[in-house]
């Protein structure tokens, strides 16, 4: 079950975006975070080579010195029988 809910962020090229993704009860579900159909991460386990992405706090998304090229939808997905999931969109702004 998801705490967080879907949300548009707003960032500033250089920011460092958290993208939140609180869960409850996932055991012993996997939760994971994807872009189009790039895997970020799963579980613990960060897949992406993108050393600016980590895990803070549980399973929020985090993302240093955001440049444009990070604007678009992250999916937060708890890998259920049937996948639920939420997406975030995100808004890369000029200085």
């Amino acid at each position: 079950m998801f705490i967080s809910r879907s949300e548009t962020f707003k960032f500033v090229s250089g920011d460092t975006i958290v993208l939140p993704c609180e869960v409850a009860n996932t055991d012993p579900y996997v939760v994971a975070w994807k872009r189009g159909i790039a895997i970020l991460t799963a579980g613990s386990v960060k897949v992406t080579p993108d050393p600016r992405v980590r895990l803070v706090n549980g399973f929020n998304l985090q993302i240093r010195d955001a440049v444009p090229q990070d604007a678009g939808d992250y999916i937060c997905q708890i890998a259920t029988m049937e996948p639920r999931e939420i997406t975030h969109t995100v808004e890369i702004l000029g200085k």
